[in-house]
């Protein structure tokens, strides 16, 4: 009589565990959520802008799109091309995306100072809950 009610037990035990696929579903690389992928359309250029009070004296960087993206993506890295390091930013930067519709683009101001307008840098950014890959672009 234990080995019958040990085995039902068993085959319930067995059939919860195996039909619930949320227990073992694998999520996706790249912080998807749930598994599903939120595409952001690709930005199209940045322009940086020291000071001029935007950002309380320290530089800004303006990220251009031809579409808004659900959510602002996150600066994750900021270098000279040659790839120094411009580590006196402090990263990440989150942007500000609610003046999108406004002005055209996601304002992101960066704490520590200018850049130096005559050299060229190289900036990484990334979508926070998407597969997406991050997005490098040059000035």
């Amino acid at each position: 009589m234990k080995t019958k009610s040990f085995a039902v037990y068993f085959l319930l035990l067995f059939t919860f565990i195996f039909s619930d696929t949320k227990l073992f579903a694998q999520r996706e690389a790249g912080g998807s959520n749930d598994g599903i992928c939120v595409p952001q359309p690709p930005p199209i250029a940045f322009k940086r802008n020291n000071g001029q009070g935007t950002c309380g004296g320290d530089a800004q960087i303006r990220l251009y799109f031809n579409q808004s993206p659900s959510t602002a993506p996150v600066l994750i890295n900021l270098m000279y091309e040659d790839g120094t390091p411009i580590d006196y930013i402090s990263l990440p930067v989150y942007g500000d995306i609610s003046q999108f519709a406004k002005k055209g683009y996601i304002g992101y101001c960066l704490d520590g100072g200018n850049i130096p307008p005559a050299k060229k840098i190289i900036a990484v950014w990334h979508f926070p809950g998407s597969c997406q890959d991050d997005t490098i672009l040059f000035e």
